[in-house]
């Protein structure tokens, strides 16, 4: 859920794109528990021009079509002062689901959220490099020997951006 604030990119925010679920206005609660029902959530997409050019993203295109959430669900995720999202139309593939994401020793907070986020968007999160991680992120003040050790292994390391990047427009650069 989201105010008249915009969109950011919080953990909140990040973890309901991965999970490829639209972000909706605070608005569509109060009109779920007015009505007493289910109504739909595609006019209570939360849209923000500014940061849409800003990070490069379409939130209509990054998620595809809203659809319905029982309102009982809306108001327990309320009450828990936690995201409240409409659930996804489709089954599709997630962003990440076949790939293994490592966070270098040493990276910042942002990579530590970006890891904790990449599963919901189907990522399987190593606690080591190894060779079946297929994405590796990793800041400036990320350990030098483990960024030698990946890149000896053949891997390339992204800084975060990358991640957040296609979290926001959900598709992965070539």
């Amino acid at each position: 859920m989201s105010s008249a604030a915009g969109v950011k990119r919080t953990r909140n925010v990040l973890a309901s794109l991965a999970a490829a679920r639209p972000v909706v206005s605070t608005a569509w609660v109060d009109k779920c528990a007015a009505a007493g029902k289910d109504v739909d959530a595609t006019p209570f997409l939360v849209r923000d021009k500014k940061a849409e050019k800003q990070f490069g993203f379409n939130m209509a295109e990054s998620l595809g079509a809203c659809v319905q959430l029982p309102c009982r669900s809306a108001v327990r995720c309320l009450t828990r002062r936690r995201l409240v999202t409409a659930a996804a139309a489709s089954r599709r593939k997630k962003l990440l689901e076949d790939h293994v994401l490592y966070v270098l020793p040493g990276s910042d907070a942002v990579c530590d959220m970006l890891a904790a986020v990449a599963p919901l968007a189907g990522a399987r999160v190593a606690s080591t490099l190894s060779e079946d991680v297929t994405l590796v992120l990793g800041t400036a003040g990320a350990a030098d020997a483990a960024r030698r050790r990946a890149l000896a292994a053949g891997k390339t390391v992204r800084e975060p951006e990358f991640l957040l990047t296609a979290l926001m427009q959900q598709r992965l650069p070539r």
